[in-house]
């Protein structure tokens, strides 16, 4: 799972109970699992010997001590509805500004996370990237910022990682990265745009 759409905090929620998950599969795709956006997964932590899709009748999942277990769509259980823990933030601020910004969000996540830790976006998987592509288009600027920079001859996300597919070496003042239903651009840092602010678990 991916950082934005992560099943942790589920498992935390439910602990030792049988949750709803927004895992199925679609009937034209008998053999894949979705998520409720229609995104392809690749689970692996069922629990053993799932799925076993008894009677053929299994096309939903739930999450139990943990992990997957496909069932019958018609069974009740409890549910969990979620959260986002990534943000738009419809205001104009030059790329520090918005990280400065992110970094004092109090975006709720708390019981969730441990020390959470907000922060301009950092985008790894392709989900992800699909995901905050898909919430460009309500934003007041064509491109978004993200925790995106140039440092040290290199582009680094905000929680450390190198980025790839970036220009290798920026025109001068192109040091911070935008997110548009493009993707993504290096750009001047100090122009002006709205902002994708995230929350994460930080270190201990």
């Amino acid at each position: 799972m991916s950082n934005l759409y992560s099943a942790k905090w589920i498992s935390r929620v439910c602990e030792a109970l049988q949750c709803w998950i927004g895992v199925h599969k679609d009937e034209n795709y008998p053999h894949e699992w979705r998520s409720v956006h229609g995104q392809i997964l690749n689970i692996t932590n069922w629990l053993p010997d799932q799925p076993d899709n008894y009677k053929g009748e299994e096309n939903c999942a739930i999450i139990r001590l943990g992990k997957l277990n496909d069932v019958n769509c018609l069974k009740e259980y409890p549910f969990v509805c979620r959260s986002d823990n990534l943000v738009l933030v419809k205001e104009n601020k030059t790329w520090e500004e918005a990280s400065d910004h992110c970094r004092v969000l109090d975006m709720g996540w708390g019981k969730f996370y441990e020390n959470p830790v907000s922060d301009l976006l950092s985008l790894h998987t392709r989900e992800d990237f699909a995901y905050a592509k898909g919430i460009v288009s309500k934003a007041q600027t064509d491109e978004v910022w993200i925790g995106l920079r140039w440092l040290a001859d290199q582009w680094l996300w905000m929680d450390g990682k190198t980025a790839r597919y970036m220009p290798v070496c920026p025109a001068n003042g192109m040091n911070c990265g935008t997110l548009s239903e493009k993707g993504k651009q290096a750009r001047n840092c100090v122009e002006r745009r709205n902002f994708f602010c995230y929350q994460r678990s930080g270190p201990l």
